[in-house]
C-alpha cells in the first residue's frame, strides 16, 4: 500500500461518522455536519498540543496539493479521537464564541465564557460597512486562534486535509458588531504565497448565518484581494458541491453585471476579452458562460476545434439574470480599508 493509499484509507476510517452531534457556540446549539479532528484533552495540555503540532504537521487524511511536506499527527491525536468517535455516544462540544477555545464539559465552558475578555478577532480591520467588519488575522501571529477557528469550521465543511501550520495562511473573519462586541459570522483562509494564485483555501459561513449573502461577501472580498495584488485569482481545487454552486453564482453575477454595463445592444467578444475585463480566470468564465448557455463554438475553416466566442443580446442577459437571481454586489468598494 502506497503512502497516498494509506492516507486515503485512514481518512475514510476516521471521518466515517461525525465525532460530535452538536456544538454549543454562544447561545446557539448547532448540529454538526462533518467530522473535525479536535484533540480531546483539557486546559493547558490542549493548547500545548496544538502549538506543538503547529510546527510542521497536519491532521491525518489525504494529501492536499502543496509545496510543503508534513509529517502525520496520528500519534498526537490518537488519544483524543477515541472518546467521542469510537464510543458511539452522541456527544456535545462546547466552544467559546469569542476566542474559539473548545471544551468537552459544559461547566468548564460556562466558567470560561464568564471571564473571556475577547471583544473581536485578533487582527486589523480591512473592511467595514455598518456593523459588518472583515478582520485580517495573521496565522503566524495568532496560531492558536487560527487553529481553533479552523477546527470549528471543519465541523461544517468536508475538506480532506486540515493543517496545523498556520504560519503560511491569512484568515479573513467576518463579524457583526453590537454595542458590546463583534460576533463571528464566517471566515475564509488563503495562503500567503500561492504558486497557483489561489485566492481562497476554504470558506465557512456558520449555519445560523447562512443564506444571508455573507458567503458572497467573503468571495467578493477574496477577489478584491487578488485584484489589488495584480493577479487573477481563483479558489483552491477541488471545490465541494456547495462551494461550486457558490462560485458559479459569483461568476455568473460578475459576468451578467459586466454585460449589463456594456452600452451595445449585442455584445460579441472572446473569452479572453471577458476574463480580462472581469478579472476572472478564462476557465472559470467559460464554465459559467457554458452553464448559462451563452458560450458558443464557431467552426473556422481548416480548424477542427473552432473558436469559442460569446455572443449575447440584452434579452439573453436579462433572461439569465432573472433565471439565476443575479443581484448587485454585496461588497461596497468604498468601505474597503486596504
Amino acid at each position: 500500500m502506497t503512502e497516498e493509499e494509506y492516507d486515503i484509507q485512514h481518512h475514510r476510517q476516521i471521518t466515517a461518522k461525525r465525532n460530535f452531534e452538536h456544538v454549543i457556540f454562544g447561545h446557539w446549539k448547532i448540529k454538526t455536519w462533518y467530522f473535525s479532528p479536535y484533540p480531546l484533552v483539557e486546559g493547558s495540555e490542549a493548547e500545548e498540543l496544538a502549538l506543538a503540532a503547529s510546527q510542521d504537521q497536519r491532521i491525518p487524511g489525504v494529501r492536499r496539493t502543496t509545496v510543503r511536506s508534513h509529517g502525520r499527527t496520528s500519534d498526537i491525536l490518537a488519544g483524543g479521537l477515541g472518546r467521542a468517535h469510537t464510543s458511539g455516544e452522541k456527544s456535545t462540544l462546547w466552544v467559546c464564541d469569542r476566542c474559539f477555545k473548545y471544551m468537552t464539559e459544559g461547566s468548564s465552558w460556562e466558567l470560561h465564557t464568564k471571564k473571556c475578555s475577547w471583544k473581536s478577532p485578533p487582527g486589523r480591520k480591512v473592511y467595514q460597512r455598518g456593523a459588518h467588519i472583515i478582520w485580517e488575522v495573521d496565522g503566524a501571529k495568532e496560531k492558536l486562534y487560527c487553529q481553533n477557528l479552523s477546527l470549528f469550521g471543519k465541523l461544517f465543511i468536508d475538506i480532506k486535509t486540515l493543517y496545523f501550520d498556520m504560519e503560511n495562511f491569512m484568515f479573513y473573519v467576518l463579524t457583526d458588531a453590537d454595542s458590546q462586541r463583534d460576533h463571528v459570522l464566517g471566515f475564509f483562509s488563503k495562503e500567503k504565497v500561492s504558486y497557483d494564485d489561489y485566492n481562497l483555501a476554504c470558506i465557512v459561513v456558520l449555519p445560523p448565518y447562512q443564506r444571508k449573502g455573507y458567503g458572497m461577501l467573503l468571495i467578493e472580498f477574496s477577489y478584491e484581494l487578488s485584484r489589488r495584488a495584480g493577479k487573477v485569482g481563483t479558489p483552491e481545487r477541488p471545490l465541494s458541491d456547495l462551494g461550486l454552486r457558490s462560485y458559479l453564482t459569483y461568476w455568473v453575477s460578475v459576468l451578467i453585471r459586466f454585460f449589463r454595463a456594456t452600452s451595445h445592444v449585442t455584445v460579441r467578444c472572446t473569452l479572453a476579452d471577458i476574463a480580462q475585463a472581469t478579472n476572472l480566470r478564462v476557465e472559470d468564465a467559460a464554465f459559467a458562460l457554458n452553464e448559462c448557455g451563452l458560450l458558443l463554438r464557431r467552426q473556422t475553416a481548416g480548424e477542427d476545434d473552432g473558436e469559442q466566442i460569446v455572443l449575447v443580446s440584452r434579452e439573453m442577459v436579462e433572461v439569465v439574470a432573472r433565471d439565476r437571481g443575479v443581484k448587485k454586489m454585496m461588497m461596497d468598494m468604498s468601505h474597503v480599508l486596504l
